[in-house]
């Protein structure tokens, strides 16, 4: 057998490998992100007076393709601007898969088309399953994308820079980056 990878090995195993991840894990990762993410960050804003996120504005940094922590805070009914380096489709569209192709590249579009389609139902069914917060919520959420050049403010109507780095920092300074992780919470 010859150590020769044929053209394409590489990228089928890394679907095969998202494929079992995904479909063993996905009521998992809703539970997660519901008790570890959103339930331990309320919780400890409690130290700070906040008992709630009703009428607070919420900026979630790193929202993250599945953007739990803003739907959730949504539902709780905070104002919430979600940022990501990576361009959010909260609904899966052909015109949303040509934008995040152009703004994510098409692998990563793909990768998101897909997992939308086969496995985000069960996502989103557990979430709301543990929550009471169903996925419309996300109608409420600003999203916000960086082009690595600028910030962009998405909305279903339109999208206009924000703020752009470049006029503030240094281009090294620019390479920095926020993000929340919910394994870190």
């Amino acid at each position: 057998m010859s150590s020769y990878s044929l053209p394409g090995t590489a990228r089928l195993k890394t679907v095969g490998a998202l494929w079992r991840y995904h479909s063993q894990n996905v009521t998992i990762h809703a539970a997660h992100h519901y008790r570890n993410a959103y339930l331990k960050t309320v919780r400890d804003l409690g130290v700070f007076g906040i008992e709630t996120l009703r009428g607070k504005t919420v900026l979630d940094l790193g929202c993250g393709q599945r953007y739990p922590f803003s739907l959730l805070a949504t539902g709780a009914g905070a104002r919430v601007v979600a940022l990501d380096v990576t361009s959010i489709e909260p609904r899966l569209s052909v015109a949303g898969i040509v934008r995040s192709s152009r703004r994510n590249g098409p692998l990563r579009a793909a990768k998101s088309a897909v997992r939308s389609v086969i496995f985000d139902r069960r996502y989103y069914g557990e979430l709301e399953r543990l929550s009471g917060v169903s996925r419309e919520a996300a109608n409420g959420v600003s999203f916000v994308w960086s082009d690595r050049l600028s910030v962009r403010i998405h909305s279903n109507r339109s999208s206009s820079t924000w703020w752009s780095p470049s006029r503030f920092l240094s281009t090294s300074e620019t390479c920095l980056w926020w993000s929340r992780k919910s394994a870190a919470c």
